[in-house]
């Protein structure tokens, strides 16, 4: 698995957008929780960079 940090992220986004569709929930109402608490600080930097803030 040679996918990017964003293409992994873009694709739990499209998961989501879809589980919530299926579900009849709002987009808006479902929160990716970034967790980073055994990742390293350049993995973390990357999170931000690609828009993860909480």
């Amino acid at each position: 698995m040679n996918d990017t940090f964003e293409e992994r992220l873009k694709s739990a986004e499209r998961r989501i957008s879809a589980a919530c569709e299926k579900a009849g929930r709002d987009r808006d109402s479902v929160r990716l929780l970034a967790v980073s608490k055994t990742k390293p600080p350049e993995a973390v930097r990357e999170a931000a960079a690609c828009g993860l803030r909480r």
